[in-house]
């Protein structure tokens, strides 16, 4: 049986023979949950499977009732995930949830940024600890983790010339990674995340063809699984490489290449790295 008590607003959950219910938002929040964790016996899911698009998602009612049954919710931020936001205050439940990127919402995709995600940790480490379930130890080794991938992230851009380091993107979503990690992107063919983004105007696509020509850009980045038309397009008529599938708002399924957030960072890195060198 799991008792529930308040306290200053905040859910405390005492475990008596129960196991604990922690829903996040996606696979990227889920895969620290599961590092920060010090209960055994915590059930901890994600809203988003493999594969899913963060922005603009629909919650189905299957996904409410695992938010129903969930001792705590963990999203990014209300202003990113408002399907997520809508549900909490809805049914009430907003001491039940850990915001971890309140800080830094206006920072696209800020799980590409080392330091951000350092933050972000910090803070659902926080959140977890109120409630019982995080240690300090737990910390401090996905911290380590998170300056070991920035370390071998950086190494792997090293053999790439500053010079050969500029991208143009699909949707705004290398912005952090690229500040991170010395790259430039030099436009987005979308100005919106979504995948649904409206087609860019003849004049914007026609300045990014000129600024690919004009300073020499090799790569153009893309969303895997997307509709990456316009991209295509565009790669053809600068007479360049095809676009280049990256995953960045997921993580892969277990026991597949990318199903951590390490191994999705130096994926990407190593993707990115090999086009920019050719």
């Amino acid at each position: 049986m799991l008792r529930l008590i308040t306290l200053s607003g905040l859910y405390l959950g005492l475990f008596v023979n129960a196991k604990a219910q922690i829903t996040s938002s996606f696979t990227i929040i889920d895969y620290w949950v599961g590092k920060l964790l010090t209960e055994p016996s915590a059930i901890h899911q994600s809203i988003i499977p493999s594969g899913g698009e963060l922005h603009g998602y629909q919650l189905s009612p299957s996904d409410s009732l695992k938010l129903s049954k969930s001792l705590v919710i963990i999203g990014l931020n209300p202003q990113s995930e408002p399907w997520l936001n809508d549900w909490i205050k809805a049914n009430n439940r907003s001491a039940s949830v850990i915001w971890i990127n309140e800080k830094y919402s206006q920072v696209s995709h800020p799980w590409m940024s080392p330091a951000v995600t350092k933050a972000m940790v910090k803070t659902l480490h926080d959140g977890l600890k109120i409630r019982k379930l995080g240690s300090e130890v737990n910390l401090n080794q996905v911290l380590r983790e998170i300056n070991d991938v920035e370390l071998s992230v950086a190494q792997v851009f090293a053999a790439v010339p500053e010079n050969r380091r500029i991208i143009v993107t699909q949707h705004p979503n290398l912005s952090a990674f690229a500040e991170a990690f010395n790259l430039e992107v030099a436009g987005s063919i979308l100005e919106s995340p979504e995948a649904e983004s409206a087609d860019p105007s003849a004049q914007k696509y026609s300045q990014l063809l000129k600024v690919i020509k004009t300073r020499n850009i090799r790569v153009i980045t893309c969303d895997a699984g997307q509709n990456n038309r316009v991209a295509q397009q565009l790669a053809k008529d600068a007479k360049i490489n095809p676009p280049l599938p990256l995953t960045v708002e997921y993580l892969e399924k277990s026991g597949t290449p990318g199903d951590t957030w390490p191994s999705m960072m130096l994926i990407n890195a190593k993707k990115i790295s090999e086009a920019l060198k050719n």
